[in-house]
C-alpha cells in the first residue's frame, strides 16, 4: 500500500504543471466533508448446514436488502509546513447507517425489517499526527481526559481526502496512471469499524437475524485489483477542476465477527455468533473531480455491480450451524467537500 508521508504530499502539491491535480493544503484550513454508500442485493442462492444436513433456500424464498451509511465529518489542517502535512484534526459530526430487509416466500410478503444504526464515536474528535520515527501516521484523541479506545482509534480511516488516488507524477489531460486496489479502503469501508449500534429490535427476528445485516463496508481487511485514472478534461465552471474517470474491479474480503457479535449482545439475539466473513467483488465505475485551484478534492463517485458472499458460523441450542449465503446486486459510494 502506498504510504502518504508528508514529503510525498509536498512533492506532488509543488508540482509546476498548474493542470495537474495535486495536494495543497493551506495552514488552518478547515473542509467539511460527506461520504455516503448505498448497497442494494438480492439473494441468489445459499445454503444451511446444520446436524450432518444441508438445507438449501427454499424454492420461492426471496430476500432483499438495502445497506446505507452515512458519514460527515470536519476536518481542520492543522500544522503544515515546509515538509507539508504533519497534522490533521477531525471532529466526526454525524454518523448513521440503515439496514432494509424484505422477505418474500411464494410471491407473498413474509417479513420485514427496517433498522438504523448510530455510534458513539459521533461528536467525538481525533487528530492525526505524523510520526517520522515510525513514518506512520498515528491517531489520538483530541479530549485528552477522555480518550477514545485504542482499538477504536486504530481500526479508523485517516485518508478521506482522496490522497491515494493522486499521481505520484505531473499529468495533464489524456494521462492515465493506476490505483492499487487497497487504496480505496477509506472509501469502500466508509470510515471502517465506526462501531455501529443498533437502534431498534428488528434485527432480533428468526427469519433475518443480526448477522443479515454484515455490509460490505466491513470487507476491506483485504482488497485486491486496480483501478485505472484516466485524465479526461479540465473543466472551467466556477472554477478549474480535473475530472478523472475511474474504471477497474476490485475483490475485498474481511471478518465481520466482531462487529456481529457486538449485534447479537445488543439485540439479546438467540443465536451464538462464532464467525461471519464476507467477500465481495465490484466492477467499478466512477469520477473523481479535483479542484485544481483549492488544492483538494470536490467530490468522487463509484458505482457498479457487485457479487457478494456471506459465511457464518453460529451456535444455537447447542447445534452449530453453518450459513452461506451468495447475493447480487449493485453499490455506489459517494464522498462530496465543501
Amino acid at each position: 500500500m502506498k504510504v502518504l508521508t508528508p514529503f510525498a504530499l509536498l512533492a506532488v502539491a509543488t508540482g509546476s504543471a498548474a493542470d495537474s491535480p495535486r495536494f495543497a493544503a493551506a495552514q488552518d484550513l478547515t473542509v467539511e466533508k460527506t461520504l455516503s454508500s448505498r448497497v442494494e442485493l438480492e439473494l441468489v442462492d445459499g445454503v444451511m448446514r446444520a446436524g450432518g444436513s444441508d438445507d438449501p433456500v427454499p424454492d420461492g424464498f426471496e430476500l432483499k436488502i438495502v445497506h446505507t451509511r452515512s458519514l460527515e465529518v470536519t476536518d481542520l489542517y492543522a500544522t503544515v509546513g515546509e515538509d507539508g502535512l504533519r497534522r490533521i484534526e477531525r471532529t466526526y459530526d454525524e454518523i448513521t447507517g440503515g439496514f432494509d430487509a424484505d422477505v418474500v416466500e411464494d410471491g407473498d410478503p413474509e417479513d420485514e425489517v427496517r433498522e438504523t444504526f448510530a455510534s458513539d464515536l459521533a461528536g467525538e474528535g481525533v487528530a492525526w499526527t505524523w510520526n517520522s520515527d515510525e513514518e506512520a501516521w498515528v491517531a489520538t484523541s483530541l479530549d485528552e481526559d477522555d480518550p477514545l479506545d485504542a482499538d477504536l482509534l486504530d481500526a479508523l480511516h485517516f485518508d478521506y481526502d482522496g490522497l491515494a488516488l493522486l499521481p505520484d507524477r505531473e499529468v495533464g489531460v489524456g494521462d492515465t496512471w493506476i490505483i492499487d486496489a487497497p487504496q480505496l479502503a477509506s472509501i469502500l469501508g466508509l470510515g471502517a469499524d465506526l462501531e455501529l449500534e443498533a437502534q431498534g429490535n428488528d434485527l432480533a427476528d428468526d427469519i433475518v437475524p443480526a448477522v443479515m445485516c454484515a455490509t460490505p463496508a466491513q470487507a476491506t481487511d483485504t482488497l485486491s485489483g486496480e483501478v485505472v485514472a484516466t485524465y479526461v478534461e479540465l473543466v472551467e465552471d466556477g472554477g478549474r477542476f480535473a475530472r478523472i474517470v475511474l474504471s477497474g474491479e476490485v475483490t475485498a474480503s474481511g471478518d465481520a465477527s466482531e462487529q456481529m457479535l457486538r449485534y447479537n449482545d445488543q439485540l439479546d439475539a438467540d443465536e451464538s455468533l462464532q464467525e461471519a466473513r464476507i467477500t465481495t467483488s465490484i466492477d467499478l465505475e466512477g469520477e473523481l473531480l479535483w479542484d485544481l485551484a483549492s488544492g483538494h478534492i470536490r467530490s468522487l463517485t463509484l458505482e457498479g455491480p457487485m457479487d457478494l458472499t456471506l459465511e457464518a458460523e453460529a451456535e444455537e441450542r447447542g447445534m452449530t450451524m453453518e450459513l452461506e449465503l451468495e447475493f447480487e446486486g449493485h453499490g455506489s459510494w459517494s464522498c462530496t467537500v465543501e
